[in-house]
């Protein structure tokens, strides 16, 4: 006999079902919240009897919510990937989305190549640690005018900052994801952010995440994070986009998709 599916189940399911994610990414949520597996096919039967659907070509309409959070993100200049996976939509939906609530962002001029005194500046307040907003401002009081996008592929390009993380404490995901560590301790005790032990240690940073495992997290539960809560934009992007997120030495990629020059 069929096992009832729970509040929780069904409330994943509207939130999640059509919107992307595979029939096996789905079946391995469910059973990650109830511990009962369910093939593709009873899935589709239960979402089709709460009037959910995946049929291939169907226009995927937008929700007022939806549409709240595109204009909060789009007017902030968020990056494309974490717009797309709070929304829940692929990053061609939210551009057309966003083109048709008349939402736009202007193509940066071109700035002059980076002076020699800005770049030692730069890597200065890199090292101090200070965040990027902080940075440009900095910068734009020492007489140099800088964007955040500008500031973000010059970083690139000569590995400020850049540490390639092979995994993540507990305690550091809490404090980048601007999380409660009782909230990140119950992702990863009901299974929904797969970690292991490190140790017999009675702290958080007993448990270890991978990268992969947190990114797939975040792009399978957007609900259960949100970006205005991210101490570090440009992490999130970089762990989003599997270090991608600015494509080639010179650009940067803003919410509408736009390759921003940073000469």
């Amino acid at each position: 006999m069929a096992v009832p599916y729970s509040d929780e189940e069904k409330q994943f399911l509207r939130e999640h079902y059509g919107r992307g994610h595979t029939s096996e990414e789905i079946a391995d949520a469910l059973f990650r919240i109830s511990g009962v597996r369910r093939n593709a096919g009873a899935i589709q039967r239960t979402a089709e009897r709460f009037g959910l659907s995946r049929t291939v070509g169907q226009r995927i309409e937008s929700t007022p919510q939806i549409d709240d959070l595109l204009i909060r993100l789009y007017r902030s200049r968020t990056h494309l990937a974490v717009i797309a996976t709070q929304a829940g939509r692929s990053r061609e939906w939210c551009i057309r989305r966003a083109a048709t609530l008349g939402l736009s962002c202007p193509r940066s001029s071109l700035r002059k190549p980076w002076s020699t005194e800005e770049a030692e500046l730069l890597e200065t307040l890199y090292a101090q640690g200070y965040a990027p907003r902080t940075i440009r401002d900095r910068l734009r009081r020492a007489g140099f005018d800088r964007s955040l996008g500008q500031i973000a592929a010059q970083r690139r390009r000569t590995g400020l900052g850049a540490t390639a993380r092979e995994t993540y404490s507990a305690s550091e995901i809490a404090r980048l994801l601007g999380q409660n560590i009782s909230t990140v301790m119950r992702w990863i005790r009901t299974g929904l952010l797969p970690a292991r032990r490190a140790g017999a240690s009675g702290n958080n940073d007993r448990w270890i995440i991978v990268p992969r495992a947190l990114r797939k997290f975040l792009s399978t539960y957007p609900s259960y994070w949100s970006v205005s809560l991210v101490t570090d934009h440009y992490w999130i992007v970089d762990l989003l986009t599997n270090g991608a997120g600015c494509t080639g030495a010179g650009s940067a990629q803003d919410s509408c998709g736009v390759r921003e020059a940073a000469a």
